[in-house]
């Protein structure tokens, strides 16, 4: 119903007691047509004093014509009328209880009764007001209380917070249509999907930046995690437990492997070799042990524990081991040579002088003679007494020798005395032009020591 103030006209023809449709006279000073959404009108004979009333409805006025009559409304009756027929509206008896009949009951401060309002779609957003069915509805639409059910619906789609129950629904994990829970975080540009299967432990997560989705990924859990059998343990995707390869804490070969052979010892990692084991294929008793390498190329590296010794020896693809390799360092470069190992550089001294060998077999000596006179004439020249110089080492076959005066005046030279170059021996004698006092000189020899 709708209402318009100062509503007063008259009937423009007559009206029957059945008619449906009447017309209206125009409106005589500030009074005015009623509403053309239909409403209430009272029909009188007289607007002072009437003798006859009728009060009635219409669904709609176009012009001067209203169209849906109900006649005989509230108590009165139909009735036909004259044009002239007063047409005024006014609140009736009818209007007040239909207003009162659309409000709840009031028992101050709180509703009696059974009050209802309609009910808003659940995911209205404005200041409509909740009824109980419109907020169990909202709860539902975000799984509170009892998930939401999707049924055929892509997973992709899904990006406002709430529980979920799947039902052959794309999108899920590993490309399959899922069956299980879905919880979802967060809304707007970014949120997250954690997702159980039904009928397993598993849970998988995936999170959303925008319209792209990550890929899905299985949380570990302890039905699920693969966790490495021992520190060598090499399966794809296990999970390295602490002191794994050795990192942290070498692994004790024998106390832990049970392992006497470094020749089985392939999977790379950092490793401890206790003393007192008889090791095989060790170049010695006691230190660490770090394997390198991928597929069949492996390298083993020991060191001694005490000396600081390193050895290092490989294993290509044809699985056959080489030879432990001694590592040179600088306190260890020198010292005593061998032909199949030690020191690159031997140097030595004693009473007869100083020699150096190399681990290529070379060898020197050298010393310093003093109170050398060449003074004893012979032929036109002279000549100091044979002197024998026994060399501080001895070489595998005679060397050659070198004799030098030290003041260098080159009045001077030296000369094979009267003795035979050895292995371990020379003589020399020193010529002079003319006659000199007793000198200092310098002799050395040059050749292999094997």
């Amino acid at each position: 119903m709708t209402y318009e103030n100062f509503v007063q006209v008259q009937l423009a023809a007559p009206l029957g007691s059945s008619d449906t449709t009447l017309t209206l006279a125009n409106p005589i000073g500030a009074y005015r047509l009623p509403p053309a959404t239909g409403g209430i009108l009272v029909l009188a004979d007289s607007v002072g004093s009437p003798a006859f009333t009728e009060i009635v409805s219409y669904v709609s006025r176009s012009g001067n014509t209203l169209s849906g009559l109900t006649r005989g409304q509230e108590g009165t009756s139909a009735r036909a009328w004259p044009a002239g027929t007063f047409c005024y509206q006014s609140l009736t008896a009818g209007d007040f209880a239909n207003a009162l009949g659309l409000k709840a009951p009031l028992a101050s401060p709180t509703f009696t009764g059974n009050p209802t309002a309609p009910t808003p779609a659940a995911d209205d957003n404005d200041t409509t007001i909740a009824t109980t069915a419109f907020v169990r509805a909202a709860m539902a639409l975000f799984g509170v209380g009892e998930a939401k059910s999707l049924v055929f619906v892509n997973l992709d789609t899904i990006h406002v917070s709430g529980f979920y129950s799947v039902d052959q629904c794309p999108g899920g994990p590993n490309g399959g249509q899922g069956n299980g829970m879905l919880l979802v975080t967060g809304s707007g540009y970014v949120s997250q999907q954690t997702y159980h299967p039904y009928g397993t432990s598993t849970t998988y997560v995936r999170s959303r930046l925008g319209d792209t989705w990550s890929a899905w990924s299985e949380v570990w859990h302890t039905g699920n995690l693969v966790k490495q059998a021992s520190s060598t343990d090499t399966t794809a995707g296990a999970m390295m437990a602490v002191g794994a390869f050795g990192l942290g804490n070498p692994i004790r070969v024998h106390a832990e492997l049970n392992v006497l052979d470094l020749n089985s010892l392939i999977t790379p990692g950092t490793y401890w070799l206790d003393g007192g084991i008889n090791w095989l294929n060790c170049p010695f008793d006691a230190g660490s042990l770090v394997v390198t390498g991928i597929g069949g190329f492996i390298q083993q590296e020991v060191m001694h524990y005490v000396s600081g010794f390193k050895y290092v020896r490989t294993m290509p693809g044809s699985g056959v081991w080489s030879a432990w390799q001694l590592q040179y360092k600088r306190d260890n470069i020198i010292g005593p040579v061998s032909q199949s190992g030690g020191a690159i550089i031997e140097r030595g001294s004693n009473a007869n002088g100083s020699y150096v060998r190399f681990a290529d077999g070379t060898q020197i000596c050298w010393t310093h003679i003093s109170n050398v006179a060449a003074n004893t004439a012979y032929g036109y020249v002279f000549r100091s007494a044979s002197t024998v110089w026994t060399f501080p080492a001895a070489f595998s076959t005679f060397p050659v020798t070198q004799v030098c005066e030290q003041s260098g005046n080159g009045n001077t030279w030296g000369g094979l005395g009267n003795t035979a170059t050895s292995n371990t021996l020379t003589s020399f004698s020193l010529f002079a032009a003319l006659s000199g006092t007793a000198a200092t000189i310098g002799v050395s020899a040059i050749g292999r020591w094997y």
